[in-house]
């Protein structure tokens, strides 16, 4: 299998849910502390395949890549289990993502990005993923704040894109 390097737009590393915070306002940001998960989440205001199918639009819409998505109710359901809708999706930018892979490799772990969008404990279909500037700090990767920025407000306007 051939791999590829791509930008930082990661969410759930474990590929399950995060405990919602419980504050969310429909398409408002919320950020955890940098010392807690570093998760950013937001409510949207549409179905989970609905909101995903927005988020892919708004991804594919800058000409990144899209590289799968993830159902994972559909594979609970291949298994004889159950689980609320959720869907990962998994897409980059090659010259974004090395240049942060460049500046620390183990950012590969989290490489492409993922935005996740799931149903909530409350019934709520939340958007969620990791904030560029905490994954950086937890790679140590020094020097790449132009490009940590540049993640953080693409993944802000996909996002947005997303859930209103």
């Amino acid at each position: 299998m051939r791999y590829k390097a791509f930008v930082m737009l990661a969410v759930l590393g474990a590929c399950t849910p995060a405990p919602d915070a419980g504050n969310e306002v429909a398409g408002e940001a919320t950020v955890t502390p940098a010392n807690d998960s570093g998760i950013i989440k937001r409510t949207s205001s549409h179905s989970v395949a609905e909101t995903m199918a927005r988020l892919e639009q708004a991804v594919t819409g800058k000409g990144l890549e899209v590289i799968a998505k993830v159902d994972h109710a559909a594979n609970a359901s291949k298994a004889g289990l159950t689980l609320p809708p959720a869907m990962v999706l998994i897409f980059g930018n090659p010259q974004l993502g090395t240049t942060l892979m460049q500046a620390s490799p183990s950012l590969s772990l989290d490489l492409p990005q993922r935005i996740s969008v799931y149903t909530a404990s409350d019934g709520a279909v939340m958007v969620a993923y990791n904030d560029p500037a905490w994954l950086a700090s937890r790679h140590g990767a020094a020097r790449q704040d132009a490009t940590v920025a540049k993640v953080g407000v693409a993944l802000d306007a996909f996002a947005t894109a997303a859930t209103n």
